[in-house]
């Protein structure tokens, strides 16, 4: 997991996202993963977003050669 940090993956249209960082959290009374990550595009706003580890993997894992286990 730690070594996704500092990942980038940049898309056609030059949008990218960018993994910041990977930290446990509590939710709902148990630790669990929480990826930090931002997107940025040629002509939007940066934003800076969190999601847990799991369902990043199930919406963006294909994009860093992360599969959704």
């Amino acid at each position: 997991m730690e070594n996704l940090k500092g990942q980038k993956y940049i898309f056609e249209d030059g949008s990218s996202l960018e993994i910041i960082q990977i930290k446990n959290r509590e939710l709902k009374e148990e630790i669990v993963p929480f990826v930090t990550y931002h997107i940025s595009g040629p002509k939007t706003i940066p934003r800076k977003l969190i999601m847990p580890y799991n369902e990043f993997v199930n919406t963006y894992g294909h994009m860093f050669g992360l599969d959704d286990k």
